[in-house]
């Protein structure tokens, strides 16, 4: 049986465990092989550095991790992925987006080298979080993106933009 696990308290993975039934909170030592395992972790605040190590480095050491224990990894990257920098972007912003940007190629090259476990992707753009200032698209709207992969394990990547 297919159980869905989180290892993270984001305010995404809270909503998930809220709106999607059977979504657990769960540590890496608690995974099995046929868990889709979700990674919501990331951050645009406190530097290059600490903005690399938990929006990428850390979200790569977990995948190395879970990869070994689990068939298929979601995890949840950002749209400014693919738009890394703009005419008065705030560094820390571009920082985020560049780590975010990265995060992506690792999953698309990580599919093609053809591991066992399979890593999907979801890029939204800004969603009401309070990293986001609660603005940006409503977080139901990601939720139910992250339920589409889960139930279609053959799509490997969505992106979301907010409707004007």
């Amino acid at each position: 049986m297919i159980q869905v696990k989180l290892l993270d308290k984001t305010t995404l993975a809270k909503e998930i465990k809220k709106l999607i039934p059977g979504c657990i909170l769960a540590s890496s030592n608690d995974i099995l092989k046929n868990d889709v395992v979700i990674i919501t972790q990331g951050t645009s605040r406190g530097g290059f550095a600490h903005i690399f190590k938990k929006s990428l480095t850390d979200v790569i050491e977990r995948i190395l991790e879970i990869s070994l224990k689990s068939n298929r990894i979601i995890v949840v990257g950002s749209l400014g992925g693919e738009f890394t920098s703009w005419p008065g972007i705030q560094q820390d912003r571009m920082m985020y987006n560049i780590a975010k940007h990265c995060l992506s190629r690792f999953v698309q090259d990580w599919n093609q080298a053809g591991n066992e476990c399979r890593i999907q992707i979801c890029e939204p753009a800004s969603f009401k979080t309070p990293m986001s200032g609660n603005t940006g698209m409503e977080i139901t709207k990601v939720v139910d993106a992250i339920n589409f992969l889960i139930r279609n394990p053959e799509i490997t990547k969505i992106q979301l933009r907010k409707n004007q």
